[in-house]
């Protein structure tokens, strides 16, 4: 299992291998609480396997041919119909012109994450052993000179962040 640190804990130690130049792989999750930093000369593939932009941590995996079924516990239509409205309203109010309408949805299936990990094409994809699966077709995370920068998709932001709006000008 992968060992979790400390939001602070994450921190340091991202600036203690950044300041050696060791390269790294790091993981934040979206409450910022349980970073996961491993310098990359520790990635087991056995437990994380990773691709970006062409570049990973693994030798190429022959997936399997067997057809996938996906069976979705799909959210109740009254239920999106309610936060579909809502949505509507702030669009129609100004308060908005993009967002995504998401939920929760747990998906039964007949493979394995490794072996959805192993079907994805996307330039950017995660498997992280017994816990999740993730692939996206853009980054998340920009190096420019030197400098770390996010840009998260669609210009999402917590608004409860002071002066949230202005941030993502």
């Amino acid at each position: 299992m992968l060992e979790t640190l400390t939001k602070s804990e994450g921190m340091q130690e991202m600036n203690r291998l950044g300041s050696k130049g060791t390269p790294f792989f790091f993981l934040i999750d979206f409450e910022k609480k349980q970073p996961i930093v491993i310098p990359l000369s520790d990635l087991d593939p056995e437990i994380l396997c990773y691709t970006i932009n062409g570049s990973s941590n693994h030798e190429n995996f022959m997936p399997n041919d067997e057809s996938i079924d996906f069976y979705p516990r799909e959210v109740p239509f009254d239920s999106y119909q309610e936060r579909f409205n809502k949505v509507m309203e702030q669009i129609h109010f100004g308060n908005s012109y993009l967002l995504n309408l998401t939920f929760p949805t747990e998906i039964k299936t007949n493979i394995t994450l490794k072996e959805i990990y192993t079907r994805a094409i996307a330039p950017y994809e995660l498997w992280i052993k017994d816990q999740l699966v993730v692939f996206s077709p853009e980054p998340v995370v920009h190096i420019v000179d030197g400098k770390i920068s996010t840009h998260p998709m669609k210009g999402t932001i917590d608004t409860t962040i002071p002066n949230a709006k202005s941030r993502l000008k």
